[in-house]
């Protein structure tokens, strides 16, 4: 099993990082695989204090996963998947947007998440490896599971520290596409700080002003039918559910999303209705992702059922920055 550290993880602790990956391995597990060779990074033996980077690989030997003990509260590890070579090609290049010398983008569709992880045995990362074998491309961000929409890849260990930096200092923005409930106002800013709680497996972010982290989403709704609202989203900062916890803060969660307090609507299915529909490159080029039955089927038919195809941004849209919540 290969583990990639994306640029939110990066300076971690190696065995924070593992816990928060596989919540299974407690600390004595890891500090044993650790002083075996069992797990090691960038294929070397370290130490559970070691900081880890972005874009670094972690390896995790199969049969430490095979050995993990289940208990009665935690989840049991995933098994190792084996993947078609040609499989897993076919199914990249259904949703390949674009490619150059250096990264290459992917419409990533709904319920397929981008990191292996605890319970998860197929994920994006692992269609790259199956695919591209020793020359895989390395993740460099990561949207969730239940988020269809852009997802980046470097071709070059050169161009994934560059684009890994391009998303750390925010040189690289994104835009999203999402149907809500509720209301709110027409156009404005988030910022209300957000921070992770919760036991483990059941976490949640929540808005926290005095000890959680800085965060800003800026939006502007396109349109509105009873209940439902279409909303272009952009996340400033990049935390953890950040424009799934700040919809829900302004009273609006984004359709089919539970976890953050979104009710039925009948007529639509009860799945994550947010759409990483663009993205702009430091060097000004915009990648752009459509709901396609691909990768987001009861999207496509929520659009078809409000006749609001029309109104779906064709180019990154421009969003005010005047009002703050």
């Amino acid at each position: 099993m290969e583990l990639a550290v994306m640029p939110e993880d990066d300076g971690s602790r190696l065995d924070r990082f593992l816990r928060r990956q596989l919540p299974h391995f407690n600390q004595g597990i890891i500090e044993r695989a650790l002083r075996q060779g069992d797990i090691r990074v960038g294929g070397r033996k370290v130490k559970s204090n070691h900081r880890v980077v972005a874009n670094e690989r972690i390896t995790i030997q199969d049969r430490l996963i095979a050995m993990s003990p289940p208990s009665r509260d935690k989840p049991t590890a995933p098994q190792a998947l084996q993947i078609d070579p040609r499989l897993a090609h076919d199914q990249l290049e259904k949703m390949e947007v674009a490619r150059t010398a250096d990264w290459i983008a992917y419409n990533k569709p709904a319920g397929l998440a981008v990191q292996g992880g605890t319970a998860t045995k197929r994920h994006f990362d692992g269609l790259l490896g199956a695919a591209f074998g020793a020359n895989r491309p390395r993740l460099v961000h990561r949207i969730d599971k239940d988020t269809s929409g852009l997802v980046l890849v470097a071709r070059t260990l050169a161009s994934a520290r560059a684009l890994t930096e391009a998303f750390r200092t925010h040189e690289i923005s994104k835009s999203y596409i999402a149907l809500v409930t509720g209301d709110t106002s027409e156009s404005g800013v988030c910022d209300a700080a957000v921070i992770k709680a919760g036991a483990a497996g059941q976490e949640k972010m929540i808005v926290d002003e005095k000890a959680g982290q800085p965060a800003q989403t800026r939006y502007l709704r396109l349109e509105k039918a009873g209940r439902v609202s279409l909303m272009a989203l952009q996340p400033i900062t990049g935390r953890t559910h950040q424009l799934r916890v700040h919809m829900a803060h302004l009273g609006c969660p984004i359709l089919g999303d539970r976890k953050y307090g979104a009710s039925p609507v009948d007529g639509f299915a009860k799945k994550l209705h947010l759409h990483a529909q663009f993205m702009r490159l430091p060097d000004g080029t915009i990648l752009s992702a459509p709901i396609t039955d691909a990768s987001a089927a009861h999207f496509a038919t929520a659009i078809e059922i409000l006749s609001w195809a029309a109104l779906i941004p064709q180019q990154m849209p421009r969003f005010s920055v005047k009002k703050k919540h």
